[in-house]
């Protein structure tokens, strides 16, 4: 739940690497929410418990933790995208966007 809200206000600037810079993931493909109202994806698998669309095949795609200098995204054992924080970074507010700590910086899609 957590996740969807995050995700849908715009988490992660950082989060989906697409032309000349960082965007938000799109919704449908990998590393954006599921479509709504029947919760599928354009390409990839849709989590519904976490709604977010995923590429079974490479879990990873589209998922960038917040970026490189934060965190990396590896699959899980049930392989789906999971995030393993940088030191200064947790993942306790969001699974799969690291925030900094107090002393590492302030990231205001954090701090709601």
């Amino acid at each position: 739940m957590i996740l969807a809200v995050g995700l849908a206000m715009g988490l992660g600037p950082a989060c989906y690497h697409g032309g000349e810079r960082d965007k938000d993931p799109p919704p449908g493909l990998p590393g954006g929410l599921c479509l709504a109202p029947d919760g599928h994806c354009e390409a990839g698998t849709c989590n519904r418990n976490r709604n977010f669309c995923y590429d079974p095949i490479d879990p990873c795609n589209g998922f960038f933790c917040g970026g490189e200098d934060r965190g990396v995204c590896f699959p899980d054992a049930d392989g789906q995208p999971s995030c393993q924080c940088n030191p200064g970074y947790s993942n306790e507010q969001y699974d799969l966007y690291c925030c900094p700590d107090a002393s590492s910086g302030f990231d205001e899609l954090c701090a709601q």
